[in-house]
């Protein structure tokens, strides 16, 4: 399984103070489909709590769809789609078949390159 904390925590770094305290309004108000975190568990959380806490309260996946939710809703659709790839990224990089492919491709370059 993907470590998802990082790769939240690198978006949320992205966002400027006054983007925070916008995404964090959503987180403790409510988002359509998740249930809503309280206001006192967000009022002074930096940006590694917040992410702490929508592990906490979502799990992985749900923390990962309610961070690009919310992205979409602050106007942040850039970083909405850099969290999609690093996420495509991440699996791809964890995968047996990923490693395997790349260690393929890597045996084959090499060896390609020692006979031309």
């Amino acid at each position: 399984m993907v470590n998802i904390q990082p790769v939240l925590l690198d978006i949320l770094q992205n966002l400027l103070e006054e983007d925070l305290k916008s995404f964090q309004w959503y987180l403790s108000n409510g988002v359509e489909g998740f249930t809503h975190i309280p206001r006192a568990q967000l009022e002074k959380a930096d940006r590694h709590d917040t992410v702490d806490k929508m592990v906490q309260s979502y799990g992985h996946n749900g923390a990962v769809e309610i961070t690009q939710a919310i992205l979409k809703n602050i106007n942040q659709n850039q970083l909405a789609e850099e969290l999609r790839t690093s996420l495509r990224e991440e699996v791809t990089d964890k995968s047996p078949a990923a490693s395997t492919a790349a260690q393929n491709r890597d045996s084959e370059w090499t060896t390609e390159g020692r006979l031309g």
